[in-house]
């Protein structure tokens, strides 16, 4: 009697577009997008259907005819949403209704095992924007510390609880700007003093996402390159040793 091989779990057929838009935005949720400007954009969803919704925002933020990104965690991996702006109507009282249609999507695998690379810059620090109002307004400085292509961690004097959503604005080494709503995780003690917060993106704009990735690119290009460095140093640096052990050069090269 042959013996029964267990059957293989069915792969996870990926989400559609419609689907991916009401994971995204379900009636009475909330979310965050971002456009090209930087602006981060909260949404309170009214009605979705196919591969459109409706949803209130605040004030002017939403433009007729722009692109906004967000972003779909499903535990695992990663998938940006694209949404085109069909129509905004004021509904009075600071607040615009707008008609979102999907038009792009994209995996980005699972963004938590992306690797983080070394970098130093300051960042200015705001709470974000939302339908309920923020009780501390002010800007706060901060120096980031390491980058990712989902998340970075900062350094800074205030102090931020995990789960607050903050807005952040850095720039790159060539002063291009990158603009992104994070959340923070977990909070670390530094030096000084001072506390460094890893945190993850929940909304940022194309422009700043193809900014920050290059600036990762640029980060793991400088990384292999020190360790290569480094690696051919070696050597060199073991035999000086050695040599100092036995007494200096000459006796390593056999000089009396």
């Amino acid at each position: 009697m042959l013996d029964q091989v267990p059957d293989s779990p069915p792969e996870q057929e990926p989400l559609s577009g419609a689907e991916l838009v009401h994971v995204y935005a379900r009636p009475g949720a909330t979310c965050t997008v971002a456009d090209d400007r930087g602006v981060c954009i909260e949404l309170r969803v009214k009605v979705t259907s196919g591969d459109a919704f409706v949803a209130s925002a605040i004030g002017d933020r939403l433009r007729r005819g722009a692109r906004v990104s967000g972003r779909v965690y499903d535990g695992e991996t990663v998938q940006t949403v694209v949404f085109a702006v069909e129509d905004v109507e004021d509904t009075g009282v600071g607040r615009v209704d707008g008609l979102l249609r999907l038009v792009e999507t994209s995996e980005r695998g699972d963004e938590r095992r992306a690797p983080r690379h070394v970098f130093d810059a300051p960042a200015r620090l705001l709470p974000a924007e939302s339908f309920t109002p923020a009780s501390d307004l002010r800007a706060a400085q901060a120096r980031i510390a390491d980058v990712s292509r989902s998340g970075m961690a900062f350094v800074s004097d205030r102090r931020f609880s995990a789960g607050e959503n903050l807005d952040l604005h850095f720039e790159d080494e060539a002063g291009a700007a990158v603009r992104c709503r994070i959340q923070v995780l977990r909070a670390e003690r530094a030096v000084y003093g001072r506390t460094r917060y890893a945190s993850r993106i929940i909304a940022i704009g194309e422009i700043d996402q193809l900014r920050l990735d290059r600036l990762c690119n640029r980060c793991r290009l400088r990384e292999e390159a020190r360790a290569e460095e480094a690696a051919e140093e070696l050597p060199l640096r073991q035999m000086l040793a050695e040599g100092r052990r036995q007494g200096g050069l000459r006796k390593l090269f056999g000089r009396a």
